[in-house]
């Protein structure tokens, strides 16, 4: 204790660093997120009919504009620092709509294009590309002075976009629109580690145990060409999220293959300021190796530049590693993220099947009672047996469960593996035969892991305690041996069955008639007495 000051270092492995960052990463974004609100709602009290699709598109497009901007002059993909401020600044109010309107037609022009006479301040800016800001048919409206100050002060000068979390912060972001479109689509937001509860037996935790072997190689020649066909193996896998929402499946899954990438680029590079590799860029993982399918137009643009975010800065974190500056913008890479409904599109529109690696991913909890016309028609259409009939318990069975049957029926002839956060009334009661039955009977699928039931949280500001389930499957063979996770914990075991025991493959299906020669049942056990023990909305 006499020379704590000195010998403080000894007690850092009290300190978990990695979730100290991610604590800061948190709440930075869900600062940025409590900002974009205010900026929405300011700019949606400008417009002449904000509750128009044009008017409605036309806002969300902006926002993210003024976002990528906003993370741009912090991060320094702009160049200097505070460069979106500055020029923003020059102009009062009145004149703040026709200067951002320019600036963004600059971002979208080719330095060879632009006008040679341009004033300074508009053509220091650098060609941005991507198509983030193509379309110039968006209705902006007039700024107001709390617009001006909110965005010079409050989201600019006050505060460092650089710092946010694209995963976390895409969730946040897309929080701005209505809660009551949120609930009624279904929408929730994962936390990161949540995401991991998928993503790591899902892939990751093999991938990394892979390149821990390779780095235990003491021939360095042998070592330096595994790590290299290690890393053209992360070029070529293919993922597929088809409830994308805001992308955050898919940003944190790039960010966990891009360190790995760099783990190899720092083996390879061994401390060396030349870099070794005959590219002119040492990364090989790129977005555009990432695919979803999401319902919603904004989500779909929040998503693309979440990826954007994340793509820069693990260039950041490359640079670090190879001493060299890589070239951010113009962007070359893009996520195809599509828009459509997941249920009724066919994936295969969005990636060939025998392109894709895995498919992973949120889907919509909506249970069978509270589906919407629509939605009960998605799943009747979907739940089909081989004569395109819907099978007998397709309008009992939850929302979700439509996407296990897409992703089962798209998994056919493919080594592909899927994982899905589910809501856990799937695994449970007369819901499982429904869901699964047709699945094990039809495709062929085991599976390969699974959570049971735990709470899970979000990181929207509605916070959702839905009770939910993780489960990893496939078809084609997979030897790895089973596993059943409890509480963070998982157990071996030699299968996984549709309830997620450790059990065969049994299903409990409702019947009609007894088994044994006893009267038969008519209603079951159902506590009504004659209707003296309903409950109406008044009683309440």
């Amino acid at each position: 204790m006499e020379d704590l000051e000195k010998e403080y270092y000894r007690l850092q492995f009290l300190v978990d660093e990695g979730n100290t960052n991610l604590q800061r990463e948190m709440e930075v974004s869900i600062a940025a997120g409590e900002i974009v609100g205010l900026l929405y709602d300011a700019l949606a009290k400008q417009y002449v009919d904000s509750t128009t699709e044009r008017a409605m598109k036309s806002l969300n497009i902006l926002c993210v504009r003024i976002v990528f901007c906003l993370y741009a002059e912090d991060a320094g993909i702009f160049g200097q620092h505070g460069m979106f401020h500055d020029y923003l600044e020059e102009f009062d109010t009145r004149h703040m709509r026709k200067a951002v309107i320019e600036l963004f037609q600059v971002l979208d022009t080719k330095p060879e294009d632009r006008d040679p006479y341009m004033e300074e301040s508009l053509a220091q800016f650098p060609y941005v590309n991507g198509g983030l800001f193509a379309n110039e048919d968006i209705e902006i409206p007039q700024f107001t002075d709390e617009i001006r100050n909110l965005l010079l002060e409050k989201a600019s000068a006050d505060f460092d976009w650089s710092e946010i979390s694209p995963t976390i912060f895409g969730a946040v972001f897309e929080s701005t629109l209505n809660p009551e479109t949120r609930r009624s689509g279904g929408m929730h937001y994962t936390s990161i580690e949540n995401i991991h509860k998928v993503i790591d037996p899902l892939f990751l935790d093999e991938l990394k145990n892979e390149l821990k072997e390779i780095q235990q190689i003491t021939v360095q020649r042998t070592k330096d060409k595994k790590l290299r066909d290690f890393q053209k193996k992360l070029s070529n896998l293919r993922w597929l999220d088809p409830a994308s929402g805001s992308g955050n499946f898919l940003t944190e899954t790039y960010i966990s293959i891009r360190r790995l990438e760099n783990e190899v680029i720092k083996e390879l590079q061994r401390g060396q300021i030349t870099f070794g590799f005959d590219e002119s860029s040492p990364i090989h993982v790129s977005i555009d190796q990432f695919y979803g399918i999401e319902i919603n137009d904004f989500a779909v643009t929040v998503a693309k530049t979440a990826l954007w975010i994340a793509e820069s800065q693990m260039m950041k974190e490359t640079e670090d590693i190879v001493h060299m500056n890589l070239d951010f913008l113009p962007l070359t890479t893009n996520a195809f993220i599509v828009e459509g409904n997941s249920l009724q599109i066919d994936w295969e529109s969005v990636v060939p099947k025998y392109q894709v690696s895995y498919i992973m991913g949120n889907p919509p909890f909506v249970g069978y009672s509270l589906q919407n016309k629509e939605q009960k028609n998605d799943i009747l259409s979907v739940y089909v047996d081989e004569k395109g009939k819907p099978y007998k318990t397709a309008g009992k069975i939850d929302y979700v469960a439509g996407w296990y049957f897409k992703a089962a029926q798209f998994m056919q002839g493919t080594t592909i593996r899927t994982a899905f956060v589910s809501t856990n009334s799937i695994t449970q009661g007369e819901q499982v035969a429904g869901v699964w039955k047709p699945l094990y009977d039809r495709f062929g699928i085991h599976i390969d892991f699974a959570h049971r039931t735990f709470i899970w949280d979000s990181e929207a500001n509605m916070k959702a305690h839905v009770h939910c389930v993780i489960v990893g499957f496939s078809i084609a063979p997979n030897q790895a041996k089973r596993r059943i996770y409890v509480d963070g914990r998982f157990k071996e075991v030699n299968n996984v069955n549709a309830y997620l025991l450790d059990a065969p493959n049994e299903f409990i299906c409702n019947r009609s008639k007894p088994l044994w020669n006893v009267p038969q049942m008519t209603t079951g056990n159902r506590p009504a007495d004659g209707g003296n023990l309903i409950i109406e909305k008044e009683d309440y």
